[in-house]
């Protein structure tokens, strides 16, 4: 579940107001995609605070996500699978290297 900032009737006070209000947790991500994300968990288990801006560093995205782990965090599945046959590429490749 995700709640869109700026779709709520606040102005930068009262987001300041909120994002005091919630606290910081101990785990923050910061991210570079089309421009810099952070995703920053709240003193409360469960709940994050995630910004994307773009790139000239503009707020483009601001939400509070309830997730275990907010899904941008999540590596997808092909790319875990093209991930393990590079690096086992690559550990074969150092190996046969190391006995030349």
């Amino acid at each position: 579940m995700a709640v869109d900032l700026h779709s709520l009737p606040l102005d930068d006070g009262a987001r300041e107001q909120l994002r005091q209000r919630l606290g910081r947790g101990e785990v923050e991500a910061r991210l570079e995609l089309a421009g810099p994300s952070s995703i920053v968990e709240t003193a409360y288990a469960g709940l994050w605070w995630v910004r994307h801006a773009d790139a000239d560093g503009h707020t483009a995205l601001e939400q509070i996500v309830v997730a275990r782990v907010p899904p941008l965090l999540l590596a997808h599945g092909d790319d875990i699978a093209a991930a393990a046959r590079r690096l086992g590429a690559e550990l074969t490749g150092s190996l046969e290297n190391a006995n030349d």
